[in-house]
């Protein structure tokens, strides 16, 4: 602890020289006090009133006398901790913000999840900024450990031997971000944070809240594909795209329903799509030959058979081949029957008179 504390000492005055060297005026700030040293130096009084009052002012100026600040920040850190101090979440917002500015992240993330409604995601600010990405960033890595952890199959080995679960306090820092890419219209954000932290709840939320559902659908189509890198939760992804792409009834995106279909691979229901569009409108027709060019355009031969297996259709080839066999096959009956019927003919025709002498028949003679 010793060590930690000189350490950022060392590091608080060093800022100190820097903020103490002249600057222009246009850059300078106008704060309300000259110097934050005292209020600090009343960290140290035994009343918690005192202290808490003095917190509440530095709250205020800590952005700009930071470097002064700092050379506390070990005692504020353990009013935070002080489950006797009546304000800690106070304490650990002055204390997020002191860490921030000594650019130890870890320790800033860690306080301002702490420092509860004083970390306000709506704040336009460097600060809050940054630790909202560092909270994404981590939300997204526990959420996925946990994940590979429990595998698909879900044993109870696999549960036991998971990490433990996510902040309860991260998870509310996550939902106001959710909440604010909504009211900012960031829908595309809201759905890539969804993805990549395996919240499919959020991304069918931050779809149907959209004035424009159909484009997100297509964009959450195009960036599943790189986002999502395990196999078992992409295939969860297009289950539920495919979902809203045909609760769409007015307009159904024929195109992209059959491009979720392939990707599931799924030929029996893809074929069932193209039956459906032939014997629909001239332009459903239309659509169910691009989506043919499209799957054949895939490259995906395997795929293309079983298509065309579930349509009852057969290669080029194979159906030459057939006409042929099918063709020999009739000539060769129709030779067979005329065959049978010559000898019908010849049986029933009358039989040539035989000469008795040749017979044998007795009293025969040749002179008759």
């Amino acid at each position: 602890l010793r060590g930690r504390q000189g350490f950022l000492r060392e590091k608080a005055a060093a800022a100190a020289a820097a903020a103490a060297q002249p600057k222009p005026l246009a850059t300078m700030a106008a704060p309300t006090l000259d110097s934050a040293a005292n209020l600090c130096l009343l960290l140290s009084d035994d009343d918690t009133t005192i202290q808490e009052k003095t917190l509440l002012k530095i709250a205020r100026v800590v952005d700009h006398y930071w470097a002064e600040v700092s050379e506390y920040v070990s005692v504020i850190e353990e009013l935070s901790e002080d489950e006797a101090f009546p304000n800690r979440t106070l304490a650990a917002h002055v204390a997020s913000k002191c860490f921030f500015h000594l650019e130890e992240y870890d320790d800033a993330l860690r306080l301002a999840l702490a420092s509860d409604t004083y970390f306000n995601v709506n704040e336009r600010s460097e600060y809050v900024g940054s630790m909202i990405s560092r909270c994404i960033d981590r939300y997204i890595a526990e959420r996925s450990a946990a994940a590979a952890a429990t595998g698909a199959d879900g044993t109870e080995e696999a549960k036991a031997s998971a990490p433990p679960a996510v902040d309860v306090r991260m998870e509310a820092i996550m939902e106001q971000m959710f909440q604010r890419c909504y009211a900012d219209g960031a829908f595309t954000q809201a759905i890539g944070i969804a993805m990549e932290s395996r919240r499919l709840d959020k991304l069918e939320e931050a779809i149907s809240r959209s004035a424009a559902a159909p484009p997100l659908l297509k964009y959450a189509l195009d960036v599943s594909a790189t986002l999502v890198h395990s196999k078992e939760f992409r295939e969860q992804v297009l289950e539920r795209l495919l979902a809203l792409f045909r609760a769409n009834t007015a307009a159904p995106d024929y195109l992209r329903i059959c491009q979720v279909l392939q990707r599931l691979h799924r030929p029996e229901d893809l074929a069932a799509v193209l039956l459906t569009l032939v014997h629909g409108s001239d332009r459903d027709a239309l659509v169910a030959y691009q989506v043919a060019l499209d799957v054949l355009d895939s490259g995906d031969d395997g795929f293309v058979k079983e298509v065309a297996d579930a349509l009852n259709l057969e290669e080029p080839e194979a159906k030459a081949e057939s006409g042929e066999a099918k063709a020999e096959g009739a000539e060769g009956d129709a030779k067979a029957e005329g065959e049978g019927d010559a000898m019908e003919t010849e049986a029933e025709a009358p039989a040539a008179p035989v000469d008795p002498v040749l017979a044998g028949e007795p009293g025969a003679s040749a002179l008759t």
